[in-house]
């Protein structure tokens, strides 16, 4: 199976003037900080895309272990208030089913990121999935 387009790159087409560093590798960056603090300073201060497409970057070189953390760190830090960010790194790993999972706990925050849904290439995988076609219908966009 064909491995997705850097996030960065996706993220560029889609919108030239938003997509400079959103993902840039940082895989280790704060595997010092989480040995001696306990925790990831940084991690705390970025957002949940930023912080999400870190998970996608470490995925992308093949460290699934670093990506592992980033979506865990994601997800304590940042998962009430974006859980479509959350959707598409699922999606990116190619775990689906946690992507329709998350992508059904943003419609039920009312995450306004949903509005990108329909063209988002982050998704577009999903777009021949029969759940992601009826989640479509649930929130009410045609296909």
């Amino acid at each position: 199976m064909a491995r997705a387009p850097a996030r960065a790159d996706l993220f560029q087409q889609w919108q030239p003037s938003r997509g400079r560093n959103l993902a840039t590798p940082r895989v280790s960056h704060c595997a010092a900080t989480q040995r001696s603090a306990g925790r990831c300073v940084d991690c705390e201060t970025l957002g949940t895309g930023r912080l999400e497409g870190l998970a996608e970057t470490a995925f992308a070189a093949g460290d699934k272990s670093a990506s592992d953390r980033y979506l865990k760190d994601t997800i304590a830090l940042h998962g009430q208030r974006g859980p479509y960010w959350i959707a598409e790194a699922y999606e990116y790993r190619g775990e689906r089913d946690q992507a329709i999972d998350w992508l059904n706990q943003a419609y039920d925050r009312h995450d306004s990121q949903l509005v990108m849904l329909k063209d988002d290439p982050m998704l577009s995988g999903m777009r021949d999935d029969p759940r992601f076609k009826e989640f479509l219908r649930k929130i009410n966009f045609s296909e």
